[in-house]
């Protein structure tokens, strides 16, 4: 975690945005609790004669907090249509202690859009707000990871992955986490938490599945998994299909869809129709067969390949594809 007065100084840098005013420090421990129960223990543990509020009272504290959230979104969604008095605006909601407008803000920092980027900076925001955004520990998951604007600590990155999986279900967490579980041997927490971020819908999840499967021997679970990926355009479970093809592995073998499979790696991974590609000829088809491929191949990736793939080294705004937060 970073120190407070570096956080307070990253909060007023002024050669972030254009023309902001004199700024103060983020109270990390300020925010309101996010649910009603939340509310009245807090309220309770203040002591000094305060009565517990009533349940008017408690609401009004949650509305407050669902005014805030709005406000960031339109502000967000003006700054996306041109406005260039939404960026101060953004600055202004985090530097006043807004966990969602601090995500933002240490978003466009990372990335560079709209000000200079800077990583470390963007670090400072998510770090003041990742108590309580869980996407916001997320995003300082993935820098801590890297080591981009912080010191890298891959086990400090672990513990921030598994907690903003469980609190915000962020899929690209599971897959961050089963890969540095495959990379240490240990398959039975890679298992789980590739199964985790396939109950969500994550693609490289599904590949990972499937590879542990044929890994295990698995073939039939592992090709239905497999299968999925690729239709999915994920670019490495093709490679996998063509092996299973080409030694009938959980199927008769079939050396045509293999070679089918292998141009459809080729075009995924190398921009190209796979047509031409070398190696082809390793699959002993006759000249017909080879124009069969190619074509199965040619038809499959105009319908696929062009489908967006997360980016597991960026920062997020939304905690998976169906989250408007």
């Amino acid at each position: 975690m970073l120190r407070q007065n570096l956080l307070n100084a990253l909060l007023g840098l002024p050669a972030l945005v254009l023309s902001l005013s004199a700024t103060a420090g983020i109270d990390v421990e300020s925010s309101k609790p996010a649910s009603a129960a939340g509310f009245y223990e807090s309220e309770a543990s203040n002591g000094g004669g305060v009565d517990i509020p009533d349940i008017s009272t408690a609401m009004q504290g949650l509305l407050s907090n669902a005014r805030q959230g709005g406000e960031v979104l339109r502000t967000w969604a003006a700054f996306k249509s041109g406005d260039q008095s939404a960026l101060p605006k953004l600055f202004e909601l985090a530097q006043a202690g807004n966990n969602r407008a601090q995500n933002v803000v240490g978003y466009l920092l990372d990335r560079g859009e709209g000000v200079r980027k800077d990583s470390s900076a963007a670090a400072a925001y998510f770090s003041a707000a990742s108590a309580d955004y869980p996407l916001a520990e997320y995003n300082l998951a993935v820098l801590t990871f890297l080591g981009r604007g912080v010191v890298k600590n891959e086990a400090k990155a672990v513990e921030m992955f598994e907690s903003s999986m469980k609190k915000a279900g962020v899929d690209l967490a599971a897959v961050r986490l089963s890969l540095y579980y495959l990379k240490r041997g240990n398959r039975e927490k890679a298992w789980a938490w590739a199964n985790e971020g396939a109950n969500r819908g994550n693609v490289t999840a599904y590949y990972l599945l499937g590879r542990m499967l044929y890994e295990r021997n698995e073939f039939s679970e592992a090709y239905n998994w497999l299968t999925k990926a690729a239709q999915a355009s994920e670019p490495n479970a093709p490679a996998i299909l063509s092996m299973m093809y080409r030694n009938g592995q959980g199927m008769d073998q079939n050396m045509k869809m293999a070679a089918s499979w292998w141009l459809i790696y080729i075009g995924l991974n190398k921009g190209k129709d796979g047509s031409s590609a070398t190696g082809i000829s390793t699959f002993g088809l006759s000249d017909k067969e080879e124009r069969d491929s190619a074509s199965f191949a040619s038809n499959w990736l105009s319908t696929h390949s062009k489908m967006p793939r997360p980016d597991y080294d960026a920062t997020l705004l939304q905690a998976n594809k169906n989250d408007q937060s």
